[in-house]
């Protein structure tokens, strides 16, 4: 009801009033929450209208004390809240990792049209994992997240970020450094002769490289566009030529890759009616797909993209001290004590990072404004809308330190303001 009547509630507050008019939501502490009870007593959500594209207004509420949180909406950038007296800020790393997935339906990157490959099949695999390492090592990861993501960013090694649950202290890999040198090294493993096969000196094209890849990104996300665009650059340095870079919707990716029976149709779009399986390296955010999975339900269908179309799989005879995929899957998902899941899963991460199916760029921040006296805000459950609002107050039990007697939260979402009227307390 508009008017709030008849709202009730599954946690700490429930609905009191609804005003459609001045886009105003009032929620109030719930009586029937089993917890401990909220330190403050009513939210106030109200609609606001962003008046300019840097979010001046609302910093500059926040500075004066009538706004205790602006979300991530507002922090686009690292120094955003710098030197503002009574406001701290804080990066909080999201539960989705930036990558480039690699098709294996592409004879280069599964290492079957490698020198290696062709020489010696049994070591086709090998040589599909030189290939893919050596294209991680061109990735300047931290470039893009200073250039593209306003520096809010960190490098990602695997593809399960340390806020994940219980993974920090588990991942000891290294970030795989940029460097060209290590990317050659690794082609001419892979059976490649920097000294007869391509002239690194002269213009990469399609008539002198190495091979040439097509990108596949999305427009939707400019961040995964341009890390995609810093990427195709660095080809030619590995004397791989960008046959095409093709930017669209996440919809109309999805039949390039995702469960796709089929390669794209030949030339659709642009010239790409080659039979290695459609695009060959996409540029994508995922979430949790190959991380810790609490639920037990860790598959390997949980590597995407899949598909006959896209196969992102190291194969079948990989393995990892003499263990197969299969088989430190199994053991994973047949453990139920957490310690040990954790350390199962670090085993199904260490091969990932060996045998690289997808090459991890970074891990994406967000950059929340708040005041400093505020107490009992988890980030992390922020970020997954699972905050814990009852334990939120202020580390002052006066009235006027804020000029006001109101918690105001700015939510992007509705570009809202949260107000929460505030009990005395210590």
């Amino acid at each position: 009801n508009p008017s709030g009547i008849d709202g009730n509630g599954a946690g700490p507050f429930m609905v009191e009033s609804i005003d459609t008019t001045n886009m105003e939501v009032l929620v109030k502490k719930n009586p029937n929450w089993h917890g401990s009870e909220p330190k403050v007593d009513k939210i106030l959500f109200k609609k606001i209208a962003a008046h300019d594209k840097d979010n001046v207004a609302a910093i500059s509420e926040l500075a004066d004390g009538n706004v205790h949180i602006l979300d991530s909406y507002y922090g686009f950038e690292r120094d955003t809240y710098k030197n503002m007296t009574g406001v701290k800020n804080e990066f909080v790393t999201e539960l989705v990792c930036y990558e480039m997935s690699f098709n294996f339906n592409n004879g280069w990157i599964n290492g079957s049209y490698t020198p290696l490959g062709i020489d010696d099949p049994s070591r086709v695999e090998e040589a599909g994992k030189y290939v893919r390492k050596a294209l991680s090592h061109i990735v300047l990861r931290q470039e893009i997240i200073d250039e593209d993501a306003r520096g809010i960013g960190e490098p990602a090694n695997v593809l399960m970020s340390s806020v994940c649950n219980g993974w920090r202290g588990h991942d000891d890999h290294p970030v795989r450094e940029y460097s060209i040198e290590i990317a050659k090294s690794l082609m001419e493993e892979a059976g490649y002769d920097y000294s007869t096969d391509v002239d690194l000196t002269s213009e990469i094209t399609s008539e002198n490289c190495l091979f040439e890849l097509y990108i596949l990104s999305t427009y939707r996300c400019s961040k995964l566009y341009r890390a995609a665009s810093i990427v195709g650059m660095e080809l030619s340095k590995i004397g791989i030529y960008l046959a095409q870079h093709f930017s669209t919707s996440v919809i109309l990716i999805a039949p390039y890759t995702f469960g796709s029976p089929i390669p794209p149709p030949p030339g659709a779009p642009g010239d790409n009616d080659s039979d290695l399986g459609g695009w060959d390296l996409l540029f994508v955010g995922l979430s949790r797909d190959l991380d810790y999975d609490p639920t037990g339900h860790f598959d390997s269908a949980s590597i995407r993209p899949n598909g006959d179309n896209w196969c992102s799989f190291p194969g079948d005879t990989a393995t990892l001290n003499g263990r197969s995929w299969d088989e430190l899957l199994e053991d994973y998902t047949s453990t139920y004590d957490f310690k040990e899941r954790m350390e199962k899963v670090k085993l199904l991460q260490d091969f990932l990072y060996e045998w690289e199916p997808v090459a991890p760029i970074y891990y994406p921040q967000v950059n929340w404004g708040f005041s400093s006296s505020l107490i009992g805000v988890d980030w992390v459950l922020l970020e997954e809308n699972l905050q814990q609002w009852e334990k939120v107050g202020f580390s002052s039990n006066t009235d006027d330190e804020f000029g006001l007697p109101s918690f105001i939260i700015v939510i992007s979402g509705t570009l809202a303001v949260i107000t929460l009227t505030r009990k005395k307390f210590k």
